[in-house]
């Protein structure tokens, strides 16, 4: 199964405490991708990263590690459920 992953950032920490729930508070994580158009140029477009789950595992342990990893990993990554 095919999962697209939207992670909102807030940009101060003093976000995370005020009830207020302004769009301009946050940052939604893009990824960039190059993709040919039909001139065969490239063109690089910003996304939402996507990744595959299997049904093996627990989908919500396999979302976090994969936000994990997006993040950053062992250098700063989100972590958590």
């Amino acid at each position: 199964m095919e999962a697209v992953v939207a992670v909102l950032r807030p940009r101060h920490e003093s976000v995370i405490l005020s009830k207020e729930l302004l769009l301009t508070s946050y940052d939604i994580l893009l990824v960039e991708m190059r993709v040919s158009t039909r001139d065969k140029s490239v063109q690089t477009v910003k996304q939402l990263p996507t990744t595959n789950i299997s049904f093996e595992n627990e989908p919500s342990d396999a979302l976090s590690a994969f936000l994990y990893r997006f993040t950053g990993g062992d250098s700063g990554g989100i972590t958590g459920n």
